[in-house]
């Protein structure tokens, strides 16, 4: 092949492709102060609607305080096997640990930072 007919071929590429964009972006823009004057017309009207009456709040869902002795025993059992120490453990709190990802998302985490 030619070279002038190769970087006549690129620019010419170059130049469809960004004035695609260019068309692509105008619309764009058009389209949006389209959407900004038939949302602001009605938005200059909201004291004609009539109010719709508040909805009835549902229930606060009923949350167990503490913690169950049997609860207790097992987490202090878990944490005296782990410890393997014969001396005497003591629990002053159990809390629920925050969940900052789900389980899923951990695993995947995990699988895509493994050392290869």
């Amino acid at each position: 092949m030619d070279v002038a007919l190769i970087i006549g071929l690129t620019f010419t590429g170059l130049a469809v492709v960004f004035a695609a964009l260019i068309i692509l972006i105008f619309c764009m823009w058009v389209m949006g102060a389209i959407m900004k004057r038939v949302t602001g017309k009605q938005t200059k009207s909201p004291a004609q609607a009539p109010k719709a009456p508040a909805a009835p709040q549902a229930p606060a869902p009923v949350v167990e305080e503490g913690v169950t002795g049997e609860t207790v025993a097992v987490i202090s059992a878990a944490i005296a096997a782990m410890l393997g120490s014969d001396r005497p453990v003591a629990i002053r709190s159990i809390k629920r640990a925050k969940d900052s990802r789900p389980a899923w998302n951990m695993a995947g985490v995990t699988e895509n930072t493994r050392p290869f």
